[in-house]
């Protein structure tokens, strides 16, 4: 039995997906199976993947359900205790196995979720900016607040055990499913990071990228009800209005943008969080006018 299962879900990127599945391939660590879930593409991405790699890696079909479905389906048929995600526009570097299984070897079984560093790619692959390393240890009431903790899901790692323990991800919320599961399952699990970069990922457009920010809301204020603590629901709630603002300041809608600003700290009027700072934020906001 393989010690990890890495789940790549893919639906229409043939022209993509090869890139995530080298980098699988091509990972200092060994002791994995790679299971492709083909989320009812009609591009030919999984006859593709078949005929490419039909014998290192195991493909499996299923009719379009989204991603939390499609990385449901996967783990459910994983073999190892330890799960690892990748899309299949993102690119795994070649220690993200190895850094995330010797630190879950390193630490005791309380520990359910590992996340790492991210950095952004342009649609041809060139990194773009600064790599984003995630704090060491994250608790709880942090993965309520920031949704990107630990990380973008193709960095995370869990046990198996954790994402049963919570039954897996919520597939009737369109966006922040990852978000969700992480919140839920650190209730119960640790969740840490190591210090480096595991995942390139693709800024590109797309509809993955290009949602509609109604959309996102909608599933973010739903997750954000789910809080058990009504302190911790508040601080969600603040930075979700603050991140708002950020977003409606950069699509120019003044208007809408400080209705989310006055909003954010209507709710919390304190500070929130290490990575939540609004008045540093607004500061380089007018500083960069």
């Amino acid at each position: 039995m393989p010690l990890v299962s890495v789940i790549v879900i893919t639906h229409n990127r043939k022209h993509l997906v090869k890139e995530a599945i080298d980098s699988v391939l091509n990972q200092t660590f060994t002791d994995y199976e790679l299971i492709v879930v083909d989320d009812g593409s009609t591009d030919g991405t999984a006859d593709f993947v078949e005929q490419n790699y039909g014998g290192v890696l195991k493909v499996l079909r299923r009719p379009n359900g989204g991603p939390a479905a499609a990385r449901n389906f996967g783990a459910a048929a994983a073999s190892g205790s330890l799960l690892a995600f990748l899309d299949d526009d993102d690119v795994y570097t070649p220690t993200k196995l190895d850094a995330q299984v010797a630190l879950f070897a390193a630490e005791d079984e309380s520990l359910g979720i590992v996340g790492g560093g991210t950095h952004y790619m342009d649609i041809d692959g060139n990194l773009q900016g600064l790599p984003q390393l995630g704090l060491r240890e994250v608790t709880h009431e942090h993965c309520c607040i920031i949704p990107s903790l630990p990380g973008i899901f193709s960095s995370v790692m869990t046990r198996k055990a954790t994402w049963e323990s919570v039954g897996g991800m919520d597939p009737d919320l369109r966006r922040a499913q990852d978000m969700d599961f992480v919140i839920r399952a650190s209730k119960s699990w640790r969740v840490m990071n190591v210090p480096i970069v595991v995942v390139n990922t693709r800024a590109h457009d797309t509809p993955r990228v290009n949602v509609n920010f109604d959309v996102i809301y909608r599933c973010r204020e739903k997750i954000i009800s789910r809080i058990e603590s009504p302190r911790i629901r508040r601080k969600a709630r603040a930075w979700l209005y603050f991140s708002f603002f950020l977003r409606c300041w950069r699509a120019r809608q003044p208007v809408r943008a400080t209705t989310f600003l006055v909003k954010s700290f209507f709710v919390w009027p304190f500070y929130l969080a290490p990575g939540a700072e609004r008045a540093k934020t607004l500061v380089n906001l007018l500083l960069r006018r």
